[in-house]
């Protein structure tokens, strides 16, 4: 049986040039940290690679999303909390 490898790939886009990136620094740097993809900045004929030492979590990479059509306090009343429906034996979490 062969061994299992895992091929890792790293995403980057064309080098920018020194300039580009003085012209756009800021905005740059934020796309590293948020995205976790590393910037090539192209100098005479040397690369340099800008990159994050902790990429994002893919938590953080989730996007927000609306999943209640309307408030999700108006989903809980106190009325819910104190009485439980009927037929039902309240329990306690001590048991």
């Amino acid at each position: 049986m062969l061994p299992t490898v895992r091929v890792y790939a790293i995403l980057t886009l064309v080098a920018l040039t020194a300039s580009e990136l003085r012209r756009n620094i800021y905005r740059l740097l934020d796309s590293v940290l948020e995205t976790g993809i590393p910037l090539d900045i192209k100098r005479g004929d040397q690369v340099i690679r800008i990159s994050s030492l902790e990429p994002p979590t893919k938590l953080e990479n989730l996007p927000l999303r609306n999943l209640f059509s309307c408030d999700p306090d108006e989903l809980v009343t106190r009325e819910t909390i104190s009485s439980p429906s009927p037929g039902m034996q309240p329990t306690s979490p001590l048991g």
